[in-house]
């Protein structure tokens, strides 16, 4: 008779720490042989001796001890083959571990938990002969194996027991921050059930700025401007560049006031000193303006040694035209590089 498995086979759920058994049935004749393997091994973990009577049907258990997280998703193929034709190719059936964690309550909670990786941030603005550390928080049942190319991590700390798999902290940490590290690394977790990637970057130079001001002001002479910026090193100054449009009473359309009348008062250009708190004079070629205010924000990837920071800076505009559109781009330099923000619509009454 051919031989054939008589089974469905189903995930088989088992309690982390308990025994599994798993069976396949099969029938066949002459001489049916039954033998379980790992999936994609030649390894026999059991079979059954070579039936050389007429009964046809065979059963075989494979028992599995002290079953633990990491076996979750393992797969165990059960073979059956006769003894004639020699040549027959035997029948298979896959049967997948589905390892269950205890709850509180006493129950089992089924795991099938793909994994996670985030920091809450992956650019980290530094400056040099400066230590580094970020916090990288990794979920996923069993827990992933997580790895930094070229970066050391510590073994991780499970801050959460929920969700499944717990939530684990790992602290990736530079002594001193080289040339060599200026570059950008790939971190990854993973489980049975994915691969999840986190970019992390070390760089010397600022992130480009983001303009926090209102987008109207009815003060024409009188605009306060914020923006803020990231950078480990010391912000050294900041160029705003300021295009104005008046609008055409008879379109309704914008155009550049530099275009009308020919004239460079369309086109303003501020560079202000902020590592000086002062207006470098030589270049603000318009107007006089206050002296620019920077103030330091928190850490901002709560790492107690970073030395990334968030500055955020305040500057007053004046003689702004009435009734006009500007646009506006904010240049911000530290000693290495700059950064320069998306143009910023605002208008004057």
């Amino acid at each position: 008779a051919p031989v054939a498995i008589h089974a469905t086979p189903e995930p088989t759920t088992v309690v982390e720490g308990e025994s599994a058994v798993l069976t396949c049935t099969a029938t066949g004749s002459p001489g049916l042989h039954l033998a379980w393997k790992p999936k994609n091994s030649a390894t026999v973990l059991n079979e059954t001796h070579v039936n050389q009577s007429h009964d046809s049907e065979g059963r075989l258990d494979l028992i599995l001890d002290n079953v633990q997280a990491a076996q979750h998703g393992e797969v165990y193929v059960c073979e059956a083959r006769t003894s004639y034709p020699l040549d027959a190719a035997p029948a298979r059936a896959e049967f997948v571990l589905d390892v269950a964690r205890n709850d509180r309550t006493g129950g089992s909670i089924s795991v099938s938990v793909p994994p996670t990786i985030n920091s809450s941030t992956s650019t980290i603005y530094t400056d040099f002969h400066v230590p580094e550390e970020v916090n990288i928080t990794v979920t996923g049942y069993p827990v992933p194996d997580v790895t930094c190319e070229n970066l050391e991590l510590d073994p991780g700390t499970e801050v959460a027991s929920q969700p499944q798999g717990g939530v684990m902290i790992y602290r990736l940490g530079i002594p001193s921050i080289k040339e060599t590290h200026l570059r950008r690394y790939v971190c990854k977790a993973e489980n049975p059930f994915g691969v999840a990637i986190l970019p992390v970057e070390f760089t010397l130079a600022p992130s480009n700025p983001e303009v926090l001001s209102p987008s109207q002001t009815k003060y024409a002479d009188y605009y306060l401007l914020k923006w803020k910026t990231h950078s480990g090193a010391p912000l050294v100054n900041a160029t705003l560049n300021i295009e104005e449009y008046m609008e055409d009473e008879s379109t309704g359309n914008l155009y550049p006031r530099a275009a009308l009348n020919k004239s460079v008062t369309g086109h303003r250009v501020h560079t202000v000193a902020l590592g000086l708190h002062e207006l470098d004079r030589m270049n603000a070629d318009v107007w006089p303006s206050p002296d620019a205010q920077v103030t330091e924000g928190s850490e901002v990837n709560s790492s107690p040694n970073t030395f990334e920071r968030e500055r955020t800076v305040w500057h007053h505009l004046t003689n702004l035209s009435a009734n006009t559109e500007h646009r506006l781009t904010v240049t911000v330099c530290n000693e290495y590089a700059c950064g320069e923000s998306k143009p910023y619509l605002f208008r004057t009454n």
